[in-house]
């Protein structure tokens, strides 16, 4: 079940992590953002930083965005 009220950017975070675990081929910046109403400059922020700290990975230069295996690495160690 994906958060409806992203307002926080721990809500907005989480939002994107629910997001994409349906989206296994990744998604567009663009198409994440629009899907979760959050505007593409915030959407790209939080992208970047998931991206830095190993949750997400960006698919092709300016391309899809998809999940890591860290989260589950976290679950299960």
């Amino acid at each position: 079940m994906l958060c409806q009220t992203s307002s926080s950017t721990l809500e907005r975070s989480f939002g994107i992590l629910e997001y994409l675990s349906g989206y296994p081929d990744g998604a567009t910046l663009i198409a994440i953002a629009g899907d979760l109403k959050v505007p593409c400059s915030a959407c790209h922020r939080l992208l970047a930083e998931m991206v830095r700290c190993g949750y997400l990975r960006q698919l092709r230069e300016q391309g899809d965005y998809a999940l890591t295996t860290k989260l589950a690495a976290l679950g299960l160690s």
